[in-house]
C-alpha cells in the first residue's frame, strides 16, 4: 500500500483526528510481526483506567509518542470491554469481569476511539494487543440467562465462580462466572468472539488470561482460526501452563520475577538464580519469555517495585533488559509510580518524569542496538562468570558472534569486594567511561550496585 493512500485511509477511519507522532513525516504501513520483531521487542502494559485522570483511550493515545522514546514496540491493553455490575467488587469492578465481548467499556471510550489508538500506535511503529478473557464472564453477560449451559454448574444447576482445576477450590473470583469448555457450542461462540476483533479492528494479538484453566484443544482450534485471517497474529500467555507455553509466541517469566522479589528480601540468593537459569538453558532455549519487575497483579496485590524490591529496584530493572527475554514496563513505572493501583476502583499515575524515564530510554537504546541482547538465549548466549562471592554477585556475559556485553551486580544489601576472572577494555554504558579490567582488578560495590560493560 502506498504511504499517501494509507494516510488517507487512517484519516478517514479515525474521524480526521490528528495522529500523535514523534518525527513522522508520513504514515507507513506497519510491517508484519516476525521473529526478528519479537527478538528486539519491548512491551508496555497499559491500565487504561489508571493511566490518566480521564481514564480513556484518547487520553492514553496522546502519550503514545512518549512510549516510542522508550523503544516500546508492543502495547498490551488490559481488558477493553464493559464490566458487569452484578456481584461487582469495588465501585468500578474488575476489568476481567466481561459484560460483552464485542463492546468497549464506555468509561474508556468508543470503538472508534480504540481504532484511533491502534492506528496511532501503528503510525508510531508499535503493535497493539489486548487482554482476552476466555475462562469466565461477568454475571450480567447475556449468556448467563440465554445459555446457562455454557457455564460450570453445581448439582442444583447453579452457576459457579471459577475454581482451581486441580483442587476444586474457588479462587475467590466471585464477581465472575466460570465457562464450561465441555460445551461445544460455547467453545464455538467464544472463537467467534475472538475472531470479531481480528476481523473488524486492526489488533495485532491477544494476551491470554488464565489460559492454563482452559483445555488445550480449544487453544489449538482458536489459534488456527485466527491465523487463517491474520497469520502474523501474536499470542502471549502470562500464566504457568507448560502446554500453552509451547504454542504461544511469548510467555511471562513469573518465576524469575518471584526470584527477584526473594533476593531483594534475602529469602533467595544468587545460587537460586543460577539454578533456575541452568534449567532454562537446557529445557527450551528457543522459547522467548517476558521479563518484568511488575505487572497489574503484582502491583495491585503484592506492592510496587519500591515496596517489594526496595533499593534493588533499579538493579533488577536493568537486569530485565540484559537477561534473555523481552522486557516489560508496567503502567507508570516510567514515571517512578510509587502507588499500588487499585484493581476495582479509580486512581491514576503521575506523569512527572523522574529517574526511570531516562533509565528506560537508555535501556531501550541498548536493547535495540546491541547484537548480543537477543531475546533468545540460544542467539545472545548467556554465560555465567564465576567469582569468589557467588552468593552475592551476579555476573554474566551476553554474546553474539564478536559482540559481547557484561552485566555485573551486587545482589545483596552489603558491600562487596571482588575480582573478575576476565581481561579486556570495556565501556561503562551508563557513565561512558573506558575501563581496563584484568583478573587483578579489585571492584568494591555498594549494596545493589551494578555495571553494564560493553566489550571494546
Amino acid at each position: 500500500m502506498k504511504p499517501l493512500f494509507f494516510m488517507l485511509t487512517i484519516l478517514l477511519t479515525a474521524g480526521c483526528k490528528d495522529i500523535p507522532s514523534e518525527g513522522i513525516d508520513y504514515l507507513p504501513e506497519l510491517a508484519h510481526i516476525t521473529s526478528k520483531t519479537i527478538d528486539k521487542a519491548i512491551i508496555y502494559e497499559v491500565n487504561i483506567r489508571q493511566y490518566s485522570s480521564e481514564g480513556t483511550f484518547n487520553s492514553f493515545t496522546k502519550n503514545i509518542p512518549e512510549l516510542k522514546k522508550l523503544g516500546v514496540d508492543i502495547i498490551w491493553l488490559m481488558p477493553i470491554h464493559p464490566i458487569s455490575v452484578k456481584n461487582r467488587k469495588g465501585k468500578l469492578g474488575s476489568p476481567y469481569s466481561v459484560d460483552d465481548f464485542r463492546m468497549t467499556n464506555p468509561d474508556f471510550g468508543t470503538a472508534e476511539d480504540l481504532d484511533f489508538l491502534i492506528e496511532t500506535a501503528h503510525a508510531n511503529g508499535m503493535y497493539v494487543i489486548t487482554d482476552w478473557i476466555s475462562n469466565q464472564t461477568g454475571w450480567n453477560h447475556r449468556w448467563i440467562t440465554e445459555h446457562p449451559e455454557y457455564y460450570v454448574r453445581n448439582e442444583k444447576g447453579e452457576i459457579l465462580d471459577p475454581s482451581n482445576s486441580k483442587t476444586g477450590e474457588s479462587w475467590g473470583w466471585t464477581d465472575v462466572a466460570e465457562l464450561n469448555y465441555d460445551n461445544l457450542k460455547m467453545k464455538a461462540e467464544m472463537i467467534q468472539e475472538m475472531l470479531y476483533w481480528v476481523r473488524t479492528h486492526r489488533i495485532d494479538g491477544y494476551r491470554l488470561d488464565a489460559a492454563q484453566e482452559i483445555p488445550d484443544n480449544f487453544w489449538n482450534e482458536a489459534f488456527d482460526s485466527i491465523k487463517k485471517i491474520k497469520p502474523d497474529f501474536l499470542f502471549i500467555e502470562t500464566e504457568k501452563s507448560d502446554v500453552i507455553h509451547q504454542i504461544t509466541d511469548l510467555n511471562y517469566d513469573y518465576l524469575a520475577q518471584q526470584l527477584m522479589n526473594g533476593i531483594a528480601i534475602g529469602r533467595n540468593t544468587v545460587a537460586d538464580w543460577d539454578s533456575y537459569f541452568e534449567h532454562k538453558k537446557t529445557s527450551n532455549a528457543k522459547k522467548i519469555v517476558i521479563n518484568s519487575t511488575s505487572n497489574h497483579d503484582e502491583n495491585a496485590w503484592n506492592g510496587t517495585v519500591y515496596e517489594r524490591l526496595g533499593d534493588a529496584a533499579e538493579t533488577f530493572t536493568v537486569l530485565t533488559y540484559l537477561m534473555p527475554g523481552v522486557p516489560l514496563i508496567y503502567n507508570g513505572q516510567e514515571y517512578d509510580n510509587k502507588k499500588r493501583l487499585p484493581f476495582f476502583d479509580k486512581d491514576s499515575i503521575n506523569h512527572t518524569k523522574g529517574t526511570y524515564f531516562g533509565l528506560y530510554e537508555k535501556l531501550g537504546r541498548l536493547k535495540k542496538n546491541h547484537p548480543a541482547l537477543s531475546a533468545r538465549i540460544d542467539v545472545g548466549s548467556y554465560g555465567r562468570i564465576r567469582t569468589t562471592n557467588d552468593q552475592r554477585l551476579l555476573a554474566f556475559w551476553r554474546a553474539n558472534n564478536n559482540d559481547s556485553i557484561l552485566f555485573v551486580a551486587n545482589l545483596k544489601n552489603l558491600t562487596n569486594k571482588f575480582n573478575l576472572p576476565i581481561s579486556g577494555i570495556f565501556k561503562d554504558y551508563f557513565s561512558g567511561k573506558i575501563i581496563s579490567i584484568t583478573p587483578e582488578t579489585i571492584f568494591d560495590f555498594k549494596p545493589w550496585e551494578y555495571k553494564v560493560l560493553i566489550k571494546q
